[in-house]
């Protein structure tokens, strides 16, 4: 007969070696079917619950070129196949889109999407759906004033939309958090899907940022809102995090953007915070304590993992 080993542990935090049996918490299961693994660490399974599901947005995005026979670029630097002028045979390919004409002018990759083609001209224009939507976090009931600010300060990173945008550019504004997004299931594996060299930070970043690469169609909508639980409620917790933001901005640089990069306005940042912490004796030091600390944590996750993944990002 054999014995079979299972780890038994406490999902929050996943296995400790220091833990005697006898004082493990009350909720660690003892069921494998009761857990999953999940990066390295033991989740405890809930059940399999349906979160939502991503439907046509109303708007679409038209692009527009000239088919020649030489290679054709848009404007926004889509880069087509060479494609000869007026062979009533068109095949135009933008991402998982493949758009063929048929014959009379007018395009189509499939349901939701249209085009049409001047065959004098080689003038077209495509239109296709969104292939991914997200809204913002909000924090409803801050239960310490750690959390407060923890979500002041996110909302101030990520500067959410107040309208509903199709997101163009890299960077915060318009991007998706990881929480409240939705993509196409097709398109996000033949795009490499989340990677796991971000862990559980800035992974939807990673993602997003690949797929603005590529031009889809992203849609942020304002009126899709997550309360976001997971805000640190303590000092340690909030310097905890922030030191791991600093790691999640040098891997979105090295692996991402692919740039060292140096932010002078953080040190700015730090420079006015620690002068107002000194100077300002109301109400408000308090705040300023706070961000100077959150900042300095931060900034050491850079410099920690700037080393040790060889890539500059200060």
């Amino acid at each position: 007969m054999t014995n079979n080993s299972f780890l038994v542990a406490p999902y929050e935090v996943g296995l400790e070696l220091d833990k005697a049996p006898w004082l493990l918490a009350e909720n660690a299961f003892t069921q494998v079917k009761d857990a999953f693994i999940y990066r390295k660490t033991v989740r405890k399974r809930i059940d399999n619950r349906f979160l939502g599901r991503l439907v046509e947005h109303a708007t679409t995005t038209t692009y527009a070129g000239v088919v020649t026979n030489a290679d054709v670029t848009y404007s926004n630097g889509v880069a087509l196949a060479s494609l000869p002028v007026g062979v009533r045979s068109i095949k135009i390919t933008l991402n998982l889109y493949i758009f063929y004409d048929d014959g009379q002018g007018n395009l189509s990759a499939g349901a939701n999407t249209s085009g049409s083609i001047n065959y004098e001209t080689g003038f077209f224009t495509i239109n296709f759906p969104a292939i991914g939507v997200g809204g913002p976090y909000v924090c409803l009931n801050p239960s310490t004033y750690i959390e407060r600010y923890s979500a002041d300060l996110f909302e101030t990173i990520m500067q959410f939309p107040k309208e509903v945008t199709e997101t163009k550019v890299i960077g915060m504004p318009g991007t998706f958090v990881e929480g409240n997004c939705a993509f196409r299931r097709k398109v996000l594996l033949a795009e490499g899907n989340y990677r796991d060299i971000f862990t559980n930070h800035a992974e939807g970043v990673d993602i997003f940022w690949r797929l603005l690469k590529k031009n889809y169609k992203l849609i942020f909508d304002p009126a899709l809102k997550v309360e976001h639980l997971g805000y640190p409620k303590t000092f340690l917790k909030m310097m905890h995090r922030n030191y791991h933001f600093g790691w999640s901005s040098t891997k979105l640089a090295k692996y991402t953007l692919g740039k060292s990069q140096i932010d002078i306005s953080i040190y700015q940042e730090i420079f006015s915070s620690g002068l107002n912490t000194i100077l300002d004796w109301g109400p408000y030091q308090k705040l300023h304590l706070l961000k100077l600390c959150q900042l300095i944590a931060f900034i050491y996750g850079k410099v920690v993992s700037s080393v040790a993944l060889s890539h500059t990002n200060l």
